[in-house]
C-alpha cells in the first residue's frame, strides 16, 4: 500500500475518533429521515410464483417470455379480473418476471399487504400461462393449416397421376399437368414418387404431432409464495440512510480537515513563526463558552466538536499537570541566563485560542519566581480571566490596561496580547520597547498562512519574534459537553473580596 494510502487511512480513522460522536449523531438522523421516506419509498410486501416452460428454450426465448409476462396483454387481463381501479399499465410497475435455472420463470409482484402480493402474483401468472398457452395453441393450429394444405396438393398430385395411368393411351385426361407426354412408365415413377413424397410427409408429421403435445407448453409450477417486504424495505432505507448520512458527514469532516491544513509538526511552526520553539507546554482545556443558540445549539456543537487525537488524554482523577517547570525553562530561553531583573517582556496569543491563551497566563505566574514582581498589561477580558484563574492558589499579581498605570521601575512588564487571526489579517497594537516577544499556539490550530501573518504582524509592529511556546491540549477529565459547561457558567461565581490594588484601570489577583 502505498504511503499516500496509509495517511488517507490514517486520517479517516483520526477524523472517526476525533468526531465519532457527530458521526453517531448523522447516523441517527439519516436512520430517522429513512425512516420517515419508508412509508414513500417502500412498495410494501412481495410475493412470487413460478412457472415452468417444457421444452428446450434458449436464453433469448426465455428473456422473451420474461417480457410476454410483464406486457400489457397479460397486465390487462389482470387489471380486468382485479377490478381495483388500475390500468394494466400501472400494474407494469408492480409485476416483474424472472429467469431462474431450469427454464422456470419467476413471476413477483408487490402489494401494500401480504394477502394482496400473493393474490396479484397468482393472476399474473395464471394470466401469463393462459395467454402463452393461447399463443402456442394458435401457433401449432396455423401449422397445422399449413401442413395440411401441403398434404393436400401431394394428395392432389397422386391423384392426377392415377388418372392418367388408368387412362386408354392417346385420351387427354384435362388436368394441364404437363405429364400427358409421359410415357406409362413415367407415369408409374412419378406416382411413386409422389407417394413417397407423401408417406414421408405424413411420417414427419406425426413426429412434429408427438413432440408438439408438450413442447413449447407452459405450466404454473408453484402459487405464489411470501418473499417479505419488498426492497427497498423498510429496514433497508434505515440503513441506508445511517449509513449515507454518516458517510457523508465523514466525507466533509475530512474535506475542511484537508483543507485547514493546522500545523501539528514544530518544526513547520518554526519555519512559518521564523523563530525557535522555546518549550512544550500541557494545558488542560477549559469549559467551552455558551453558545449564542442556548442549550440546544451547545449539544450540537458538543457533538461534532472536534475531539481530536491530537489531545492528550485526560489524566486521572486527582492528579494535574504541574508545568512550572517547563514555563521557567522556557523564560529562559527567551530571555537567556540573566531571568532576574527588569525586563519588558511581549506575549502574543491568538484570541480564539483558549488553550494558548491560558498556557500565557500560567507562563506569567511561573515567570513571577525567578523575574520578581510581575506587572501584566492587557485589555483582553479573556486573559484577564485566565490570569485570574491561573492565579487563584494566592500568587499576587497586579493587572492593568496601560503602562502608565504601572510607574515603578522595578517591575517586570508582561505584555499580552490577543489578536484575532483566523479570517482576518492579525494585527498587534503598538507596544514600547521590548526585550524579547514570545507567541504562543496551541498544536494543530493554526494552520501555516496563519502562523505567518502572526509573525508578520508582529514585524509590523516594530517587533521581532524571540520564540515559540508550544502548548499541547489535554482533554478535561469527564470531556463534559457544550450544554453543560453552558449550564455551568450561566451563574458565574463573585469575584472574591480585596481584589482591587488601587490602580485606576486595574485589578489585583491574589492577596498581597
Amino acid at each position: 500500500m502505498a504511503n499516500d494510502d496509509v495517511v488517507r487511512l490514517s486520517a479517516v480513522g483520526d477524523v472517526a475518533r476525533g468526531r465519532w460522536r457527530g458521526l453517531v449523531a448523522l447516523a441517527v438522523a439519516g436512520a430517522v429521515i429513512g425512516f420517515g421516506a419508508s412509508f414513500v419509498l417502500s412498495p410494501g410486501q412481495a410475493a412470487a410464483a413460478k412457472v415452468l416452460l417444457q421444452g428446450q428454450r434458449s436464453a433469448d426465448q426465455l428473456l422473451t417470455e420474461t417480457q410476454i409476462a410483464t406486457s400489457t396483454s397479460v397486465t390487462d387481463q389482470v387489471a380486468a379480473k382485479l377490478a381495483d381501479g388500475r390500468s394494466g399499465q400501472a400494474l407494469q410497475s408492480v409485476v416483474h418476471a424472472d429467469v431462474l435455472d431450469g427454464n422456470v420463470i419467476q413471476i413477483s409482484a408487490t402489494a401494500p399487504s401480504a394477502d394482496a402480493a400473493r393474490t396479484l402474483a397468482d393472476d399474473a401468472a395464471t394470466a401469463y400461462v393462459d395467454y402463452s398457452t393461447k399463443i402456442t395453441a394458435d401457433a401449432a393450429q396455423t401449422a397445422r393449416d399449413a401442413r395440411q394444405q401441403q398434404r393436400d396438393q401431394i394428395q392432389s398430385r397422386i391423384t392426377d397421376l392415377d388418372r392418367q395411368i388408368a387412362a386408354p393411351p392417346g385420351t387427354s385426361t384435362g388436368t394441364g399437368s404437363g405429364d400427358q407426354n409421359q410415357t406409362p412408365a413415367q407415369l408409374q415413377a412419378a406416382r411413386a414418387a409422389a407417394q413417397a413424397q407423401l408417406d414421408e410427409f405424413d411420417r414427419q408429421a406425426a413426429t412434429d404431432s408427438s413432440s408438439g403435445a408438450t413442447t413449447g407448453s407452459v405450466s404454473i409450477l408453484e402459487k405464489a409464495q411470501d418473499q417479505g417486504a419488498a426492497t427497498p424495505s423498510r429496514t433497508q432505507l434505515i440503513g441506508g440512510g445511517a449509513i449515507l448520512f454518516a458517510l457523508v458527514g465523514l466525507l466533509v469532516m475530512l474535506r475542511n480537515r484537508r483543507r485547514s491544513g493546522r500545523v501539528t509538526d514544530p518544526a513547520t511552526v518554526e519555519s512559518a513563526l521564523r523563530a525557535p520553539v522555546v518549550g512544550t507546554v500541557t494545558v488542560a482545556r477549559g469549559a467551552a463558552p455558551a453558545p449564542a443558540g442556548g442549550h440546544r445549539g451547545g449539544a450540537v456543537g458538543a457533538l461534532f466538536a472536534d475531539r481530536t487525537v491530537d489531545d492528550l488524554a485526560p489524566l486521572p482523577a486527582g492528579r494535574v499537570d504541574d508545568e512550572t517547570v517547563r514555563y521557567r525553562r522556557a523564560l529562559r530561553r527567551v530571555r537567556g541566563e540573566d531571568v532576574a531583573g527588569t525586563h519588558d517582556l511581549l506575549v502574543v496569543v491568538a484570541s480564539d485560542d483558549e488553550t494558548a491563551v491560558r498556557a500565557a497566563a500560567g507562563f506569567v505566574t511561573a515567570a513571577h519566581g525567578p523575574i520578581g514582581k510581575v506587572a501584566v498589561v492587557t485589555d483582553s477580558e479573556q486573559v484577564r480571566a485566565a490570569l485570574a484563574e491561573a492565579s487563584a492558589d494566592g500568587l499576587p499579581l497586579a493587572v492593568a490596561d496601560d503602562d502608565a498605570l504601572f510607574p515603578e521601575t522595578d517591575l517586570c512588564r508582561v505584555r499580552i496580547v490577543a489578536v484575532d487571526v483566523e479570517g482576518v489579517r492579525p494585527t498587534v497594537p503598538d507596544q514600547g520597547a521590548v526585550d524579547a516577544t514570545l507567541v504562543v499556539t496551541s498544536v494543530a490550530t493554526r494552520t501555516v498562512p496563519e502562523l505567518s501573518d502572526l509573525a508578520g504582524a508582529v514585524l509590523d509592529a516594530g517587533h521581532t519574534v524571540t520564540g515559540v511556546l508550544l502548548v499541547q491540549p489535554r482533554r478535561a477529565a469527564g470531556d463534559r459537553t457544550a450544554s453543560t459547561d453552558a449550564a455551568d457558567s450561566a451563574d458565574p461565581a463573585p469575584p472574591a473580596e480585596g481584589h482591587t490594588n488601587g490602580h485606576a484601570n486595574g485589578v489585583t489577583v491574589g492577596s498581597s
